[in-house]
């Protein structure tokens, strides 16, 4: 994989604890917009939806696909994908192959998915 990943445990006021991904580039240049864009994924029917959408891009069903919420936009295309956080029209994007976005989402959502049993929380389903 080219990129760097740490995942990171927060604790609230509120005493729920959650877990994040942050991704950088092997340069060390953080791609915080890919980092929101996958902390996003917090239930199956998102990361369902999400899979299905990459893969068919990357299978050449689809030419394109944009996904996301929370401000946080892609624009899916089989080589590259450019995530952007819609609320500020000056906000740096992220660019990242999209088959390495797809292995991120996995990796991403075994880890998180993990964290909620060792909680003792079920995955939303939404």
């Amino acid at each position: 994989m080219k990129y760097q990943i740490t995942f990171k445990i927060i604790s609230f006021p509120s005493g729920k604890r959650n877990t994040f991904i942050y991704i950088k580039s092997n340069s060390g240049s953080g791609l915080d917009q890919v980092s929101s864009f996958i902390n996003q994924i917090d239930d199956q029917k998102t990361y369902s939806e999400y899979i299905e959408s990459i893969d068919q891009v990357l299978s050449g069903e689809i030419e394109e696909a944009n996904l996301g919420k929370d401000d946080i936009g892609s624009y899916i295309r089989k080589e590259m994908t450019t995530i952007v956080n819609d609320n500020f029209d000056d906000s740096p994007e992220d660019q990242i192959e999209t088959s390495e976005l797809r292995e991120l989402i996995d990796v991403w959502w075994a880890k998180y998915t993990e964290f909620l049993a060792k909680e003792g929380r079920s995955v939303p389903e939404m």
